[in-house]
Parts: C-alpha cells; sequence; structure tokens
C-alpha cells in the first residue's frame, strides 16, 4: 500500500506538472460575448466563378488556401488562383496559378501541379505564395541526392541560376469577357498512359510579394527537393518561413524546412534547409498570428519533440 500511494502521489504531481500550466487559459464552457457581425459575404473560387481574366471550373480535391491583407483577400484552389477587394469585387483571375512564374523559367513556370498555398505576412505586409511541383525535371548535376532521416538539415539546391533577380510585376492576362456557363460535361474521363517518369529533382517554388498590394511585384525562388513535396503548410515565424511537408500518401514521413524569411524580403539569395522525419503522419509548424512577437530568439515550435528539435536545428 505505501508503494501504491507513492506512486499515485508522483503520478498526481506530474499530472499537475503537466497539465495545470493550460488550465488557466483553457476555455470549457461557451464564453458570454456576442457573436461576430458579419460585414460582407460573397462567392469565393468554385465552380464557374466568372472573372476579369476567365472562368474556372472545379478539379478535386479543391485544397482551397486563402489569406486577408489590408484590402485584399487572395484565394487558391488547387491550380488555380483570384484576387478579390474586401467588398467582393474579382480584381484578379481567376487564372493559373504559376503564372506569378512567368519568365522566371525552371519548373515553377513549366509546371502548375496544384497544392499552391497562399499567406499574408502580416509583420511584412507581404504575401507569401508557397507552390509545390509534383513533376521531376531532367536529370541535373546540381540536384541533391537521396534525404533520410537523421538530425542533419539539408540545404536545398537553388532551382535558378542567380535568382531571385529582380522584382517582377504580376503578369496581367487579356481581358476575358464573360460567358454563360457551359453545360456539365458528362463525358467519361480515359486515363491517358503516363510517360516515362524522368530521375530529376522535384521543386518548391515560392514567390514573395515587394509590397502589400498583390497586384504588384513579386520575388520569385525555386528549390530542388530529392523527395515529393506533398501538401505544404506555410507557417510564419520573425527568423524564417517553416514549410512541413510529406512524401506521399504511401510513405509515412515528413520534411520540415524553413527559408530565409529575411533575405527573401529584400529580394536576396536565401537558402532552403529541411531535416526529414520518419514515421510521423502530420507534423505543422507554429504560426504566428497577429503582430505581438514572440520572445527574441524563441525557437519555432511544433507538435511535440520532432517539431521543437527540428526546428532549433534549422536556425
Amino acid at each position: 500500500m505505501v508503494v501504491c500511494a507513492v506512486a499515485l502521489a508522483a503520478c498526481a504531481q506530474v499530472h499537475r506538472a503537466t497539465v495545470s500550466p493550460g488550465a488557466a487559459v483553457e476555455q470549457r464552457e461557451q464564453g458570454s460575448r456576442p457573436p461576430a457581425t458579419l460585414v460582407a459575404s460573397f462567392d469565393g473560387l468554385g465552380v464557374g466563378l466568372q472573372g476579369p481574366h476567365g472562368r474556372w471550373e472545379a478539379r478535386n480535391p479543391s485544397d482551397n488556401s486563402l489569406a486577408v491583407g489590408r484590402d485584399y483577400v487572395f484565394q487558391i484552389v488547387n491550380t488555380r488562383m483570384v484576387i478579390f477587394r474586401k467588398n467582393g469585387e474579382i480584381v484578379y483571375g481567376p487564372v493559373p496559378t504559376n503564372i506569378l512564374f512567368k519568365g522566371f523559367g525552371g519548373a515553377c513556370e513549366a509546371h502548375n501541379n496544384g497544392d499552391a498555398v497562399v499567406r499574408y505576412d502580416q509583420l511584412a505586409d507581404r504575401w507569401l505564395i508557397v507552390m509545390p511541383i509534383f513533376t521531376r525535371s531532367h536529370e541535373r548535376p546540381d540536384q541533391p541526392a537521396l534525404w533520410k532521416a537523421s538530425d542533419r538539415a539539408y540545404v536545398s539546391p537553388p532551382g535558378v541560376p542567380d535568382q531571385p533577380g529582380p522584382a517582377v510585376p504580376l503578369f496581367v492576362p487579356p481581358t476575358v469577357p464573360p460567358s454563360p456557363p457551359l453545360p456539365p460535361d458528362t463525358t467519361p474521363r480515359v486515363r491517358t498512359p503516363r510517360p516515362p517518369e524522368e530521375k530529376g529533382p522535384f521543386s518548391m517554388c515560392y514567390a514573395i510579394s515587394t509590397s502589400p498590394d498583390p497586384l504588384g511585384s513579386y520575388y520569385r525562388y525555386e528549390f530542388l527537393r530529392p523527395l515529393f513535396p506533398d501538401y505544404p503548410r506555410p507557417a510564419l515565424w520573425p527568423d524564417g518561413y517553416y514549410v512541413p511537408t510529406s512524401t506521399g500518401d504511401d510513405v509515412i514521413q515528413k520534411h520540415t524546412c524553413a527559408v530565409d524569411r529575411r533575405h527573401m524580403l529584400l529580394g536576396e539569395p536565401a537558402t532552403e534547409q529541411c531535416m526529414i522525419v520518419d514515421g510521423v503522419n502530420f507534423l505543422n509548424n507554429a504560426d504566428l498570428d497577429g503582430r505581438t512577437l514572440p520572445p527574441a530568439g524563441a525557437p519555432n515550435v511544433g507538435p511535440g519533440r520532432w517539431g521543437h528539435t527540428a526546428a532549433r536545428r534549422l536556425r
């Protein structure tokens, strides 16, 4: 009985140490404040949305992403993007997302595979678009060798020489007059044989605006990856943009990567570093909301030991 009492006391002490610190901020009951007031409502990017640059028809999965800035709402759904004013006026799009990389060259301009994500960096008042490339490029001498799970941080080679180069205005395609919606396409889809897969790298593409205006100019970057860069989920932290990705649905493996935010905001050469974590389905880094900064030098954190360790070593 004495042993049991000691064990129970120890368990209670551990419980207090691990649970009590969060109890002060945990909300367990419905709040008493009135609900938020709906200021505006409008259709987002979806089937048949007509904008100044065309009409969009959907693809699945939808892979929705949306960010809100000072005056604009920027939305990406799968392979298409559109920009609204906050009153719902469509000012740009729908257009293919890789239009952001027009004239940049490399895989970012050549491919539009979907899964792109938009974020608004409220600390710098900039737009960040992260677009993965799931199509292997041709073999190239500077492509990275296979990355494996370890304590090592891998550096992703740049995909385009002398990137990012000067900031480039967002390309504006010709205006398309409104057209009536087409009847539903009921033609059975026939899957065409895939060509032999190349043995070159995958890529991760970044476009970052030079101002709060998403219709302005952008710096562009491409980084080469040896592993399939599925489902990026960018997170803002003062010392970098953290971008966890996944090797794929059939491989339980994550990549936690960080790019050099400070240099990207200045349009200077930047680096991307990644660590590989086996046996993890989902690993998302902490995303900073609001303008209150974490303590100086605080590492970005993720879920559990791996998120914290990987983020700390990438700094």
